[in-house]
């Protein structure tokens, strides 16, 4: 199998491992969740905005034109520096790679 071809399911599978890693951890000290006003709900829309921006980040960059190799540090980059990885994709990536238009 090509590598191009494992990219989209290995993208996919960094994806569920981001939500394993963020999923909250019991506080032993509050004894459940029943306090959620303690920690707010901003982090929430925060860290929701910043994961639909990275799925975002990770469909363009799987849809250039780029090598597989190149797709796949811009999708690590992206996983291990979400808000960093997001902003440096925007400003940096150069719109030469970008599939053309299909012209009628």
């Amino acid at each position: 199998m090509s590598p191009t071809r494992l990219l989209p399911a290995f993208a996919f599978q960094l994806c569920l491992a981001g939500l394993a890693a963020a999923a909250p951890i019991a506080d032993p000290v509050v004894g459940g969740s029943g306090n959620a006003w303690k920690y707010g709900v901003t982090g929430g829309i925060f860290g929701l905005t910043v994961m639909i921006l990275d799925v975002i980040v990770f469909f363009k960059v799987l849809r250039s034109t780029r090598s597989w190799r190149r797709k796949a540090l811009w999708c690590l980059f992206v996983f291990f520096f979400p808000i960093i990885g997001v902003l440096l994709y925007w400003f940096l990536s150069s719109k030469e790679h970008k599939r053309p238009a299909v012209s009628r």
